[in-house]
């Protein structure tokens, strides 16, 4: 069995960009409901989902254990939702 090259994250960036177009769909339904906090945290989302649907072929190596350290995505939730 061949073990998937870790330098490899197209399937991860097409995930992503399927992320991306909903994500989209709810903040915009966030801000037209007057959820701010909500539209926030979607759209810090929405920056996160276009660094990996945009990481160049080149730079795939590591980008994703580089995104996956410190937790500071959960934090900013927290702080803005709770």
């Amino acid at each position: 069995m061949n073990a998937p090259d870790r330098g490899d994250i197209s399937s991860e960036q097409r995930w992503a960009d399927d992320l991306l177009t909903t994500s989209r769909l709810y903040r915009q339904d966030a801000v037209d409901a007057g959820e701010q906090s909500v539209a926030m945290v979607l759209d810090d989302l929405e920056r996160s989902l276009l660094e990996i649907v945009q990481q160049p072929v080149e730079d795939q190596r590591g980008a994703i254990s580089s995104r996956s350290g410190g937790g500071s995505t959960r934090r900013r939730f927290s702080s803005k939702c709770g």
